[in-house]
C-alpha cells in the first residue's frame, strides 16, 4: 500500500518532544475530529511490523476506550490483538499525527464486530517549521500585539501564520528592529480559539509597499499552544476550501 512510505511512524523521541500533546482535553479533541472527518488511519502492529489502513469509528472517553475498524482478514486482527504495542498514524491538513496504544480486543458496534484500545497517553503532532502557512484572514485581520523597550504596546498586522512563525507588517517607523531581535510577551487573539503569549525572534524583513514586512519564527512554544494554533489554522483552511 502506498501509505507504507507516506505514514511511517516517528520515533517518539527527546528528538520530537516538543511536538508531544500531553493534554487530555487536547487528545480527546484530536481524535474527535479524526473521528468526525473519517479520516484514514495507518495502524502498525506486531514484531514483524505489519499494517493496515483503517478508520477511527468511536471515542468513549469515560471507559478510556478508542474503537476502530478490524480488518478484513481474521488472521490479521488476531495479529492485532496480540501485538503489545499498536502505533497509528493518520494526516490532519496535513499534519501528521500519530498515536500508541497497548493491546486492542475484539469487541461489537451497532452489531457490527470492531476493535477497541485504550485511549492514548500522549499524541505526536509534527509541525515542523517548513509546513504550510496560511494568509491571515482579510475580513478581520490578525494583530500580533508586541511591548516596546520603552513600556507601550505597537500593534503589528499579521500577514500570514503557521506553527512555526508569523509573518507581521509594520509601519515605516518599525524599521530599527534587526534581523535576530528577540520579542517577549507577544500575544495574538485568534479568534473564537483564545489568545496566545510567546517569543519571536525577527529573522528578516523586507519592503511590503509603505510597510515592513517581518518574517518571526516562534520560539519556546508550548504544545499546548501550538496544538490551540494549529486548530485555528486548520479552521482556516477549511473555511478557504468550502468557499472554494
Amino acid at each position: 500500500m502506498s501509505s507504507r512510505t507516506t505514514a511511517q511512524p516517528e520515533p517518539e523521541d527527546a528528538a520530537n518532544q516538543e511536538f508531544q500533546v500531553v493534554s487530555r482535553h487536547e487528545i480527546t479533541a484530536i481524535l474527535r475530529e479524526v473521528i468526525e472527518r473519517r479520516l484514514l488511519v495507518t495502524l502498525y502492529f506486531g514484531p514483524a511490523d505489519g499494517f493496515i489502513v483503517t478508520s477511527l469509528l468511536r471515542l468513549n472517553p469515560d471507559f478510556e476506550e478508542l474503537v476502530f475498524d478490524p480488518a478484513q482478514d481474521a488472521s490479521i486482527n488476531h495479529a492485532i490483538e496480540a501485538a503489545e504495542r499498536l502505533t497509528f498514524v493518520t494526516f490532519v491538513d496535513q499534519i501528521k499525527t500519530q498515536f500508541s496504544t497497548p493491546r486492542a480486543e475484539a469487541t461489537r458496534l451497532e452489531n457490527h464486530p470492531a476493535l477497541r484500545t485504550r485511549l492514548p497517553q500522549s499524541v505526536l503532532r509534527l509541525q515542523r517549521r517548513n509546513f504550510f502557512r496560511v494568509a491571515a484572514p482579510q475580513g478581520t485581520p490578525l494583530a500580533c500585539q508586541v511591548p516596546m523597550p520603552d513600556g507601550e504596546l505597537a500593534r503589528f498586522v499579521i500577514d500570514d501564520l503557521s506553527v512555526g512563525g508569523v509573518a507581521m507588517l509594520a509601519g515605516p517607523g518599525f524599521e530599527i528592529f534587526a534581523a535576530g531581535t528577540v520579542l517577549e510577551n507577544c500575544r495574538i487573539e485568534l479568534p473564537e480559539h483564545g489568545v496566545i503569549t510567546t517569543t519571536i525572534e525577527l529573522r528578516n524583513q523586507g519592503p511590503a509597499g509603505d510597510r515592513v514586512r517581518y518574517g518571526c519564527r516562534f520560539l519556546y512554544l508550548a504544545g499546548t499552544v501550538a496544538s490551540l494554533l494549529q486548530r485555528y489554522i486548520s479552521q482556516l483552511e477549511r473555511t478557504r476550501r468550502a468557499l472554494g
